[in-house]
């Protein structure tokens, strides 16, 4: 018998062939190895796929997928509790943002987006927010604590104004947050100022924990070391990399192990890791250095005076022209190491390369280049759409973002310019440029400093009641 083939789903073809006669745990394992435009072309051919098509094991199979692709955080949809329309909304969610949201024009957006407010019942003065993949789960930062709130399943769901849990401490305005190793809590690194007097002041980083599905959720202080000065940092599972004066320094925060070694003194301006590498970033070059092995101690003496080698050095192709380096969220240090260049000159053209380890290879993925109507000013960290890498950045007026494909098998042109889409006007900015977005739930937080709250805007429609 011969099967229609995946992805060139034909309707005549299927009435008249034996695939349909197939019992149906067949077309569930056959369903199984589809992706989800499939899975709709397959649904519309007749009622007989309608209904093999509507079995609630296909679409928990399918959100389990998605999630896994964008590293949703698991507790983020209740699945067991979800029905097969609920299951349906989340598993397409992705793909409507990037075919129905992004390119619309501001006043079509404006007109089909909800709105929601969190107002805290204390003044919160807010410096930074995080929405966690997956979009339910918001983590914000202030002058005095860290809060994690539970924004629900869905975009349908109420909001409440109080958080799910906070811990008090004084910022040092560094944060990151990335997932437990099992998936069902998150780590939030910040850095904060301690000592009840002058005198005793000193520089820490700490480390949170929370399980926010657990019976009585709380932010846990799992770890803390003092530091003297760091410039920038990277945060990949339990390792904190550290940059400062020519030196790195690798943290495990669950082990309380560390490594401090010499790098040298190129004008270093970002980092990145994986759980074996330290990848630091400075105008033309990549360095790449092996992790030497973590001790209670921490130092390596015959590095104090004499730098230690990288294992590769990658010279990048826009060597000689403005430029900066943007990356992925720290939330993805499982996915490949994938970041952009973005040069300028009369218009920002951005290259996209990844660095294979341990092999020590570079792949140039794609090209393409920044409308110039809406030149960046600041990026936010990337975030995972399906098999695109979401941009947003504020320009002073606006909150824009672009998805562009994380590979594209062809050579840059003057025409590749990027559709990009407005998600919040100067009028809705009121004076913050802190935000959040997560594109696979179509959602971006933003803080309010005039209404001193959390302004939640939904861009997707919630499933229906």
């Amino acid at each position: 018998m011969k099967l229609p083939q995946i992805g060139r789903v034909n309707k005549h073809e299927l009435q008249n062939s034996p695939f349909k006669d197939l019992p149906l745990e067949l077309h569930l394992q056959i369903l199984s190895l589809m992706d989800l435009r499939d899975i709709i072309a397959y649904r519309k051919t007749s009622k007989l796929f309608f209904f093999i098509t509507s079995q609630r094991i296909i679409w928990v199979d399918l959100l389990k997928r998605v999630c896994s692709k964008n590293s949703v955080f698991k507790p983020t949809f209740p699945i067991e509790e979800m029905s097969v329309i609920d299951l349906e909304q989340a598993v397409s969610a992705p793909t409507r943002w990037l075919n129905q949201v992004m390119g619309r024009n501001a006043d079509t957006m404006r007109s089909s987006r909800r709105m929601q407010t969190i107002t805290p019942l204390e003044y919160p003065d807010f410096y930074g927010v995080f929405l966690v993949p997956g979009g339910r789960f918001l983590v914000t930062f202030s002058e005095t604590d860290v809060c994690v709130w539970d924004l629900g399943p869905s975009s349908g769901a109420t909001l409440k104004n109080a958080p799910l849990a906070s811990a008090p401490y004084v910022p040092n305005y560094d944060f990151a947050v990335v997932p437990t190793p099992d998936e069902l809590g998150f780590w939030i690194f910040v850095s904060a100022t301690c000592g009840a007097t002058s005198y005793e002041m000193r520089d820490e980083f700490w480390i949170f924990e929370i399980y926010p599905l657990s019976e009585k959720p709380a932010l846990s202080k799992i770890a803390s070391l003092v530091y003297d000065e760091m410039e920038f940092f990277s945060l990949r599972g339990d390792l904190l990399i550290s940059y400062a004066s020519n030196y790195v320094k690798v943290w495990n925060f669950v082990t309380n192990m560390s490594v401090k070694f010499n790098v040298g003194d190129e004008l270093f301006e970002q980092a990145w890791g994986t759980a074996e590498s330290v990848i630091l970033f400075c105008s033309g070059m990549i360095s790449v250095w092996s992790i030497p092995p973590l001790t209670p101690n921490g130092d390596i003496e015959e590095t104090k005076n004499y730098p230690l080698e990288p294992s590769f050095r990658f010279r990048s192709s826009t060597a000689g022209l403005p430029q900066n380096f943007e990356m992925l969220s720290e939330w993805y240090g499982g996915h490949p190491v994938i970041y952009d260049t973005l040069s300028h000159s009369n218009a920002f053209y951005v290259s996209r390369f990844e660095i294979i380890l341990p092999e020590g290879q570079l792949k140039e993925q794609n090209e393409f280049i920044l409308p110039p109507a809406q030149p960046p000013t600041f990026f936010e960290p990337y975030r995972f759409c399906n098999e695109s890498l979401v941009m947003y950045w504020n320009d002073s007026k606006s909150v824009i973002a672009m998805a562009a494909p994380i590979s594209r098998e062809r050579h840059r042109t003057d025409s590749d310019l990027e559709e990009v889409t407005i998600l919040s006007d100067q009028e809705e900015l009121e004076g913050s440029v802190e935000s959040s977005l997560c594109p696979v739930a179509g959602r971006l937080c933003r803080i309010s400093v005039k209404r001193d709250s959390i302004i939640v805007f939904d861009y997707l429609a919630p499933p229906p009641p």
